[in-house]
């Protein structure tokens, strides 16, 4: 059996709606978000006493220090990208990459893609990369209330074609493609295609990541992009 997952894209998108204390993070916080912002929803939302018990200070001190060797990856505000980055690991990114190294590992072919394009109209000054949903435009054509997408547009044009011929060859001929690349299945492995303005393969998305949190559930007991205890049955 053939699976063609997302990687899902650059960011979730975390903030946005003031109401609760820590979380979504306001427009207003989003633009001076420090580190200490960072530190204290990791500390009092990600690693708690009920997923790390007695150990809960020091999971939130490791996690705090291995996301921020990831700075390294974004140009500005890097703490509210580290935030974003965390929340969309959790919820997203680790739990489709495990999931397709258990497919592949149980003989299915897998190929996998991430989307790390975002037209000029659709960016957010604050957070670079590409939210949750976002390639689905190529399809549908828009969100309500977001601003309308240029389609004429050389750029967001070729993307579409390339995100659209990239399923149609998939279903026509079993392996996603494009003009510039012929995707890879998934082994122990994870390449991918990075979708963007030259789409293109890459050899192994974030094996840091998913070293990081399988040590984690390892340490602790307790998985939290599974969030569930940990059990050596998990292991891939």
């Amino acid at each position: 059996m053939s699976h063609f997952k997302s990687g899902g894209t650059s960011i979730a998108g975390s903030f946005g709606n003031p109401a609760g204390k820590l979380v979504p993070v306001s427009i207003a916080k989003a633009s001076n978000f420090t580190r200490e912002d960072f530190a204290e929803i990791v500390h009092e939302l990600v690693a708690t006493k009920k997923a790390f018990g007695l150990s809960d200070q020091e999971a939130a001190e490791k996690i705090i220090e291995f996301y921020e060797t990831q700075k390294n990856l974004y140009a500005k505000n890097f703490y509210l990208q580290l935030y974003s980055q965390l929340f969309s690991d959790l919820t997203f990114n680790i739990p489709q990459m495990r999931e397709a190294l258990q497919k592949a590992k149980a003989g299915s072919d897998v190929y996998f893609y991430v989307y790390d394009y975002l037209p000029e109209m659709l960016r957010n000054e604050l957070l670079e990369g590409t939210a949750h949903g976002y390639e689905f435009i190529n399809f549908n054509g828009g969100y309500p209330g977001f601003p309308e997408v240029d389609w004429k547009n050389p750029a967001v044009a070729g993307v579409q074609k390339t995100f659209i011929d990239m399923f149609v060859n998939f279903v026509k001929n079993g392996v996603p493609s494009g003009e510039t690349f012929s995707a890879e299945k998934v082994t122990s492995k994870l390449p991918y295609v990075n979708i963007n303005t030259k789409s293109e393969m890459k050899d192994n998305l974030w094996p840091e990541r998913l070293q990081f949190w399988d040590s984690m559930a390892k340490t602790y007991g307790f998985d939290l992009p599974e969030f569930q205890k940990y059990s050596p049955r998990d292991e891939l």
